[in-house]
């Protein structure tokens, strides 16, 4: 095991360039405490009241000798002040977006947004409570609920043909599931039962598996046929999302273009855009009930924080 040296141990301290340009070593004479000077350094450039620079260490070890040594020699540097504003990341949740305003134009930019996401609020109430959009879903989900009762009653005559029915189950977890049983005296069955009537002779063994497999192809089509259900449903949701969305556009791209006008940084510009495309995806957002709970979904995702 190597012994390590004083000068293995020595780390660059990567001062700021502003830093290293007001100081050296040679303007207050103690060394190797670049951390401190870079603290009172930011300590001394802040404007605003109610900020304090505390200073411990050691007795003897030049603290107070080094403090008033640096506020001597401080050249205080009137560099603008910056607003630093999070924003969600629509492309990455996980990684809060970052814009940088001028001094102050973060709290009108804060405004402008939630007065822009209350103006989408009302127009997204007004277009999907309009009597045009209630038709239009209605319809959607009328033609869909008519191809899922097609479907099922044709597989229902099916069972009826073929001696089965439909019957509710639980599963381990307690979880209601559907299943199909066969149909003995106008009552389901189990498969079990079933094979208890071998032995009494009313049916045979030829016919006992015969109606298992019967069921297997049964099973196949159900699952084929809920499936298809599922397929349905979600081709529904699709085209209510894109008529929301054909609802909503035209006014959606007029406000957004409001806020491209105050906001036309490239920066502001870019997470404008994404923004736009988000609530065009996210409409549903906008009609919940709990809109104005402090934990809402279009609470946390439309916030500007500064």
């Amino acid at each position: 095991m190597k012994e390590l040296t004083l000068n293995d141990l020595v780390i660059d301290p990567k001062i700021p360039k502003e830093v290293s340009e007001d100081y050296s070593s040679n303007d207050w004479g103690v060394i190797g405490q670049p951390r401190a000077v870079e603290a009172l350094e930011m300590g001394l450039t802040i404007q605003a009241k109610g900020y304090n620079l505390f200073v411990t260490g050691e007795s003897g070890t030049g603290r107070n000798t080094a403090v008033m040594e640096i506020l001597k020699n401080f050249r205080h540097k009137k560099r603008p002040l910056q607003d630093l504003v999070y924003v969600f990341n629509f492309e990455d949740e996980k990684s809060p977006q970052v814009l940088i305003f001028q001094e102050g134009e973060a709290e009108r930019f804060k405004t402008q947004m939630g007065q822009f996401i209350d103006k989408i609020k009302s127009l997204v109430k007004e277009k999907l409570d309009s009597q045009a959009y209630k038709d239009q879903r209605d319809s959607e989900i009328k033609t869909t609920e008519l191809k899922e009762n097609h479907s099922l009653n044709e597989f229902d005559k099916t069972l009826k043909n073929q001696d089965f029915c439909l019957v509710q189950m639980e599963d381990d977890d307690e979880e209601a599931t559907t299943d199909i049983a066969p149909v003995r005296d106008e009552k389901p069955i189990s498969f079990e039962d079933l094979h208890e009537l071998i032995d009494s002779g009313e049916i045979t063994e030829e016919q006992w598996t015969k109606k298992r497999e019967e069921y297997f192809h049964l099973m196949d089509q159900m699952k084929a046929i809920y499936r298809e259900l599922k397929e349905n449903r979600k081709i529904l949701d699709q085209n209510l999302d894109k008529l929301r969305s054909q609802l909503v556009k035209p006014a959606l791209i007029r406000e957004i273009n409001l806020l491209k006008q105050e906001w036309d940084q490239a920066d502001y510009m870019t997470y404008i855009s994404s923004l736009e495309r988000d609530i065009s995806q996210n409409l549903d957002l906008f009609s919940e009930e709990d809109e104005d709970d402090e934990d809402s979904d279009l609470l946390l995702r439309y916030q500007v924080n500064i």
